[in-house]
C-alpha cells in the first residue's frame, strides 16, 4: 500500500492536501459519469428486452 508524504511546511501540507482532494473530486465526478450513462444504457437494454418478450408471446400465442 502506498503512503502519503507530506512536505514538513505546515502551509505546504495544507495545500498538497487541498490539491489532493480536488483531484480525487474530480475522478469522482468522472467515475459518477461512466456509472450514470451505465445506468441509463441498461434501462434501454431492458426497455428492449421487455418489447422483444411482449412480442416473442403474441407470436407464440
Amino acid at each position: 500500500m502506498g503512503h502519503l508524504q507530506l512536505p514538513g511546511d505546515t502551509q505546504q501540507a495544507k495545500e498538497s492536501i487541498e490539491r489532493l482532494q480536488q483531484m480525487l473530486g474530480q475522478k469522482l465526478q468522472g467515475v459518477q459519469s461512466g456509472v450514470d450513462a451505465l445506468q441509463d444504457s441498461m434501462g434501454m437494454l431492458l426497455d428492449q428486452l421487455v418489447e422483444l418478450a411482449v412480442e416473442a408471446r403474441q407470436i407464440m400465442f
